[in-house]
């Protein structure tokens, strides 16, 4: 039994070590785990939370990363699925310098989108009192189908929707894209994260 389940990315971020400069020019990478809905699970589990984390990462040394990661922070990675096909989602990113910060993804597609309905544990689900889940995994299927198949169960068993609208709209195809499966996010969810 876990008290919140967290859906969504995990991916590698690749922090630019030259501040103010494009990534073109950027010296070298740090490597730093991340992905919103995951970065939720670790810092609930910092904090005493009981949390496990439904993603997919790949068969690869940045899924391994990530995996050793999220399990030293004590989640449940029982639902941590890896993809043998799709590598690791990484997300290269430099800081200009008025402090905003520049995204480049590798993903296309990265194991988390590759998440499918059918890998969704209805059993984790119904043991759990919080379902928190992100827009990014909304995007496209398999993923997007796997988060409803998700918010199912979630409604299914009385749990507390939390929903993460994390936009990115490089990574979608169109602004009415976005637009739908972000209200489409805020009426499946009772409470939700803006930034």
């Amino acid at each position: 039994m876990v008290d919140v389940i967290c859906l969504g990315e995990v991916l590698v971020d690749m922090f630019s070590m030259g501040v103010g400069e494009p990534l073109e020019k950027a010296p070298s990478f740090l490597p730093v785990p991340g992905g919103a809905p995951a970065n939720v699970a670790i810092g609930l589990a910092k904090l005493g939370v009981d949390s496990a984390l439904i993603s997919k990462i790949g068969d690869d040394p940045f899924g391994r990363l990530l995996r050793s990661v999220i399990l030293q922070n004590r989640v449940d990675i029982s639902q941590l699925k890896v993809d043998r096909e799709s590598r690791t989602t990484l997300a290269f990113i430099s800081t200009r310098e008025d402090g905003e910060r520049d995204f480049c993804f590798y993903r296309n597609p990265g194991a988390d989108m590759m998440l499918s309905a059918e890998e969704i544990s209805e059993g984790l689900i119904k043991t759990a009192r919080v379902f928190h889940y992100g827009s990014i995994s909304m995007i496209s299927d398999p993923s997007y189908s796997a988060t409803l198949k998700a918010l199912e169960y979630a409604k299914k068993y009385g749990l507390v929707i939390s929903y993460d609208p994390n936009v990115r709209l490089s990574l979608w195809d169109s602004e009415n894209q976005v637009k739908q499966r972000i209200i489409e996010g805020l009426h499946n969810s009772d409470l939700v994260k803006l930034n």
